[in-house]
């Protein structure tokens, strides 16, 4: 029952990234559609239509696995050392 219910709060999740990607797409906005959605979930969460007891499993799980989402981010960043060599802020 918990797995059904941490995908099901995933795909939530996942839906208002899809509303936000779709309003972007609409009205034809600058601002990136995962930030509208962010910012769409965020009001829900403020206004407390949705509670956050109802996405802490899903989130838990999302954040337990971040680190493995950004490692081919950082291997691919390391094929263009000669690049970035010198660019630090110091």
């Amino acid at each position: 029952m918990k797995l059904i219910q941490t995908i099901l709060q995933i795909a939530v999740l996942y839906g208002f990234y899809l509303t936000g990607e779709w309003l972007q797409m609409t009205f034809g906005l600058m601002i990136p559609g995962s930030i509208i959605g962010m910012g769409i979930f965020f009001s829900m969460l403020v206004t407390g239509l949705f509670p956050t007891r109802w996405f802490e499993e899903g989130t838990q799980m999302l954040l337990s696995h971040m680190p493995l989402m950004f490692l081919p981010v950082t291997v691919g960043v390391l094929n263009y050392y000669q690049f970035f060599k010198g660019k630090a802020f110091y």
